[in-house]
């Protein structure tokens, strides 16, 4: 059991059952790599995470707001091509499916992404996030 401050549990989980109690989605098992982890069935895709993780760490989360659209290549570490799966309201921001060499996420997107880029439901993204964004239990 977790113990701390609202921001702490929220930012910086230490368990599974800790990070789904705050909310966190894009829960997934990994592949300890080198210097990476890797998400999905072989070769899956590679993160980098901003540290790795101890050696009884398999599962790792992602927040959806942490998964940006790389437009001109924001200089996020971890960037992926993906497919846009679905896409469902949540008032002025859009939860957004995304599909990555057979690896599922969600991002929460506004609304304005998809006006200004012309994004829709089977198309084709670049998205990205940081090594710090990586959480791991």
């Amino acid at each position: 059991i977790q113990q701390g401050r609202v921001d702490d549990l929220f930012e910086r989980p230490v368990s599974e059952f800790t990070a789904q109690f705050v909310g966190m989605k894009n829960l997934s098992k990994f592949r300890p790599g080198e210097d990476c982890l890797y998400l999905g069935e072989d070769p899956g895709i590679r993160v980098v995470p901003a540290r790795m993780p101890g050696p009884d760490a398999r599962t790792m989360g992602i927040r959806p707001e942490d998964i940006g659209l790389d437009i001109h290549g924001a200089g996020f570490e971890n960037r992926f091509p993906a497919k846009i799966t679905h896409i469902s309201s949540q008032g002025m921001f859009l939860n957004v499916g995304l599909e990555m060499n057979g690896v599922c996420l969600e991002a929460v997107w506004p609304r304005s992404y998809f006006k200004d880029h012309g994004l829709a439901e089977g198309g084709q993204v670049v998205v990205g996030f940081h090594p710090r964004a990586v959480h791991s239990f």
